[in-house]
């Protein structure tokens, strides 16, 4: 079944005000995981079910599709859906479930809610329904996701870096203020955006930020959860967020043209650093690998 009926009510924001410390779980715990192509992947269980998801910041919910539960021989929901969702890399639109379901990493469980998707043509993705319940830090070096609960004190580390983030409670966003060819503008911090460093919507939005397409953009088809989109790639003069100054840096543009969300700053940008997402601080701590 997809939700049990003894489990507690599930969690539905990944940054609450208030946060209930859980003696039934671990302090904190380390989590392995795997890197390809800077998408992190972790070991997962869905109500008992083994499946291999992508860990991604940018994700409100766990998300997964119909097609993917039935490979891991786990019933998906019926009835009418619940709404129909779009992708960053398509404009295409595919009916969703939230659905309650008990997902385990590293040996902790919690009841939260899952997206399930008609057909998911990407990744499963962890996504913030779970991960946001904690701090998490990420060392791709040492393929490791530590993850600790909120109110759980390691001491100030002295050698991080720490950027202020803004938090939306509608689709658990977390936002950044990145300097973009000397221009301030605001990021969806996206650990599962892998593509480029800034991923734009369309040509419009790259404009207000400051963003021209050259002529000479290189034409690419990219994935995203409701199938392929088309969109140019090329490198900008230089992109900083913190102590990251990248150079020459590698964003793409999408030919989308129907979603207002900011840009999503991804993975390639803070490529050699470990970070951690500190949600009693609200910063994100960064540290040089």
């Amino acid at each position: 079944p997809a939700a049990s009926g003894s489990a507690p009510e599930a969690s539905s924001s990944a940054d609450q005000t208030q946060y209930t410390f859980d003696r039934s779980i671990p302090n904190e715990w380390n989590v392995p995981c795997t890197v390809d192509k800077d998408t992190i992947w972790v070991d997962v269980e869905l109500n008992g079910h083994r499946i291999k998801m992508a860990f991604d910041t940018g994700a409100p919910s766990v998300t997964i599709g119909k097609n993917q539960m039935a490979e891991i021989g786990l019933e998906a929901p019926r009835g009418k859906a619940d709404g129909t969702s779009g992708g960053s890399s398509s404009n295409e639109k595919t009916p969703y479930w939230m659905v309650p379901t008990r997902v385990k990493v590293g040996g902790v469980e919690k009841l939260v809610q899952m997206k399930v998707l008609e057909n998911n043509q990407a990744e499963p993705l962890l996504g913030q329904s779970y991960a946001g319940l904690f701090e998490c830090t990420v060392d791709t070096s040492a393929k490791s996701i530590h993850f600790r609960q909120r109110g759980v004190s390691k001491g100030t580390n002295r050698s991080a870096y720490e950027v202020p983030y803004v938090y939306q409670e509608s689709g658990n966003r977390i936002f950044v203020d990145v300097e973009i060819n000397g221009k301030i503008g605001r990021c969806i911090f996206d650990t599962g955006n892998t593509s480029a460093g800034i991923s734009f919507n369309d040509a419009a939005q790259a404009r207000k930020y400051g963003i021209t397409i050259p002529d000479d953009a290189k034409s690419i088809v990219t994935t995203g959860v409701t199938g392929q989109g088309k969109c140019k790639e090329f490198h900008i003069l230089r992109a900083r967020l913190g102590p990251i100054d990248k150079a020459n840096l590698m964003v793409n543009v999408s030919e989308l043209s129907d979603d207002d969300e900011p840009p999503l700053l991804g993975a390639p940008f803070w490529e050699g650093f470990e970070y951690t997402i500190n949600r009693q601080k609200k910063v994100i701590e960064f540290v040089r690998r």
